[in-house]
């Protein structure tokens, strides 16, 4: 996320992608470490200089894949576990990420 307030061209909170789904199933065991960051998009934005003593913030959580594939699939089998994966890590970040950065879209 590189836009000064975060959010995507039409002002929209950044979405998770559903590449995410396929690498799971393809990968199938370990762990996961979701990253939710608290504002990286205000260190370095086109077209100024880099903010490189800016504070970040950032939140992890270590999740276990199998786990994490088993309770998806669960909430609508092979057909919708793309589409769940991708709301469970839209909701996690919008859970998860620091409040004085939370991304809300401008009205």
């Amino acid at each position: 996320m590189k836009r000064e307030n975060g959010l995507d061209l039409h002002g929209n909170p950044m979405s998770v992608r559903g590449g995410i789904a396929d690498i799971l199933l393809a990968i199938r065991e370990g762990r996961m470490l979701l990253a939710y960051s608290g504002g990286l998009h205000h260190v370095q934005i086109p077209g100024k200089v880099p903010r490189i003593f800016k504070t970040v913030r950032m939140r992890i959580e270590n999740l276990d894949i199998a786990d994490y594939i088993d309770t998806m699939m669960a909430k609508g089998g092979q057909e919708q576990f793309k589409r769940n994966v991708m709301r469970d890590l839209d909701r996690r970040r919008d859970e998860h990420a620091p409040e004085e950065t939370r991304f809300t879209k401008v009205a």
